[in-house]
């Protein structure tokens, strides 16, 4: 599995969000997010209705701050993090379960954990 698709699943499993095919489109709990810009209605409404914020184009498994995000969205949890310089190892212990996340880099393993956690085999 590369890492769009584990990008995808961690929006989808993790966050909750729903994708939108023909359109490219995030419906996050927030509104609708279009390549980081995020749209508080849809996008065909933009022109009247004027600015928007934009965000980080949406890549937990390369962005720290978002997957962290992810592992926000585990209730009950306890979690550790082990590395060295060539890999990281992720534990998330909500409960009496534990779930590993191993990758190359920290975001990359917070996010398989985090999709384990969510019942999701990566």
């Amino acid at each position: 599995m590369n890492l769009d698709e584990l990008d995808k699943l961690a929006a989808e499993k993790i966050m909750g969000w729903t994708w939108f095919e023909g359109h490219g489109l995030w419906k996050t709990n927030m509104g609708y997010m279009h390549d980081g810009e995020l749209l508080p209605y849809w996008p065909k409404d933009k022109a009247i209705r004027g600015t928007t914020e934009t965000y980080p184009r949406w890549q937990p498994t390369s962005n720290i701050a978002q997957a962290w995000e992810c592992l926000e969205c585990i209730p009950k949890r306890r979690y550790r993090i082990h590395g060295n310089f060539s890999s990281t190892l992720v534990v998330i212990e909500p409960e009496d379960d534990a779930f590993h996340g191993e990758g190359a880099t920290t975001p990359l393993a917070i996010v398989k954990a985090c999709l384990k956690a969510k019942g999701v085999e990566v």
